[in-house]
């Protein structure tokens, strides 16, 4: 080795030596100020969790954590808030996956790196989808949904261009070879309130949303997108079971902060969250959603996004989607 590449790499190991102390030393003074929440989407499931988990962090860190809907252009709006944010551990983004797993597919121009600008604090947890069709709708199971649309193109509507909905659709119709025209809404409720109405044809819906319509009759579920039946509705069998075996369609609820947050301060949000995963009402909420926790490690996390990012970018590019 020479001289100049050993000094070099003692200079760098003694930076990472003080950056790392320099970041524990913070941690033990962290927090020292208000905590802010960034959620890129409206109200709804993860706004609930994100209040909820908040609350039981605050208890925890003796200061506030302020929630700060943002939502717009598929979670971009709020994420690019935090990724220029100071990576001191003061602004969180509780998102979607598909902001940083489908959004760099479907839009060629953003003002961040989804991958350069974050550092991931945890997936908390994966749910799954269930397509429902109104019961005057004529098909009464999968194999006549399926049959239908080959004939003719079904309308599904979803929560947004972009959304798991919309994404999961795309990648169910590739697979059953069937036909599709998308219906976007401002969100999922309004979306079911129009499956209700007969309005649309079907909807590939997060399971919470739609498994008290179903029980009550008012709602047909053909299908369950993931590996296993969801507690919520276990009268629904999987796609995988109808005939798609390997289906498994799923989405997470990822918690991210700044680049350059230091490493002591994500592991410290880290292990926060995963103490207000245990919480009783937090527990319960999870349950409720249908979400099946997980609170990986941060670099558990980043894979899990690495790999879903390049699942993804497969159907956009075979379903030809941009939203720019």
């Amino acid at each position: 080795m020479n001289l100049n590449r050993a000094l070099s790499l003692a200079v760098f190991a003694g930076f990472t030596s003080f950056v790392s102390m320099v970041g524990s030393l913070t941690a033990q003074t962290y927090p020292s100020k208000p905590i802010r929440v960034v959620v890129p989407v409206t109200p709804g499931p993860l706004d609930t969790l994100a209040r909820l988990l908040s609350e039981r962090m605050q208890e925890q860190f003796r200061q506030p954590f302020i929630i700060e809907n943002r939502p717009g252009a598929g979670g971009n709006i709020g994420a690019e808030l935090v990724a220029k944010s100071s990576p001191d551990a003061y602004t969180l983004l509780y998102a979607i996956d598909t902001t940083f797993t489908v959004n760099p597919s479907l839009y060629r121009k953003s003002n961040f790196d989804y991958e350069k600008d974050f550092s991931p604090v945890t997936l908390i947890g994966e749910f799954g989808l269930v397509l429902a069709v109104n019961p005057q709708f004529p098909a009464n199971n999968l194999q006549d949904f399926i049959e239908l649309g080959k004939r003719r193109a079904l309308s599904y509507g979803s929560s947004g261009n972009g959304s798991p909905a919309h994404l999961a659709f795309a990648y169910f119709q590739n697979v059953a070879g069937i036909k599709g025209n998308h219906v976007p809404y401002k969100g999922a409720t309004q979306s079911v309130t129009d499956l209700l109405a007969g309005q649309i044809d079907s909807s590939l819906v997060v399971v919470s949303a739609v498994a008290p319509h179903i029980r009550a009759g008012k709602l047909r579920g053909l299908g369950v997108s993931v590996a296993a039946r969801s507690p919520l509705v276990p009268e629904v069998p999987t796609i995988a079971e109808l005939g798609f075996p390997g289906f498994d369609v799923g989405f997470g609820f990822l918690v991210m902060v700044p680049a350059a947050t230091p490493e002591a301060l994500v592991n410290l949000l880290h292990g926060a969250i995963k103490t207000a995963m245990e919480d009783p009402r937090a527990k319960q909420n999870l349950l409720v959603q249908g979400i099946n926790p997980m609170a990986l490690q941060p670099k558990e996390a980043r894979e899990w996004i690495r790999k879903s990012r390049t699942r993804w970018a497969s159907v956009v590019q075979q379903s030809q989607m941009s939203l720019d």
